[in-house]
């Protein structure tokens, strides 16, 4: 349509035309527009909602390291022997019960990046069908560039038959 023309048009020196028309595209298409939303949304949730798990095990990580300090002030080695083997097998406990958790983590973070891709790939198609239009309807003529040749050709002839008659 003429608006995605005109775009075209100027958008030729911006330097994200995808972007451009991916844009234009979202006002033109509510059902775009809608779905272009819902990803935005999602995207942009802090850490795509695992913030209190990443609070969760720093302050864990935390704990962990004082407690060792602490371990490491006590004097009587027998005391000092018996903390290190209970909170080896404490942290172990914590360790074993976060797998499922760190599990869940790294699928969000491939999922998040499975959906840039995704927008990525809808950017494209989406572009992609505005330049298709674009080329089927603003290529210029042929015949105008064939009469420019015709020009061309006459003067170089004109030029050589300028000289052929002095």
């Amino acid at each position: 349509d003429i608006l995605t023309m005109k775009s075209l048009k100027r958008g030729y020196y911006d330097a994200d035309l995808v972007k451009n028309l991916y844009q234009e595209a979202l006002t033109k298409n509510q059902k775009l527009k809608d779905l272009n939303q819902q990803i935005t949304d999602l995207s942009g949730k802090p850490m795509n909602g695992t913030e209190a798990l990443v609070g969760y095990q720093q302050t864990n990580e935390d704990y962990w390291n004082t407690a060792n300090i602490y371990i490491l002030g006590i004097q009587d080695s027998l005391q000092r022997s018996a903390m290190e083997v209970f909170f080896k097998n404490f942290r172990k406990s914590y360790e074993d019960e976060m797998l499922p958790y760190r599990k869940m983590q790294k699928d969000i973070q491939e999922r998040a990046l499975a959906l840039e891709d995704q927008l990525s790939v809808l950017q494209l198609m989406t572009s992609a069908e505005m330049m298709k239009n674009y080329q089927n309807n603003e290529l210029p003529s042929l015949e105008s560039m064939e009469k420019i040749v015709r020009e061309y050709d006459a003067l170089i002839q004109e030029t050589k038959d300028f000289y052929k008659k002095e």
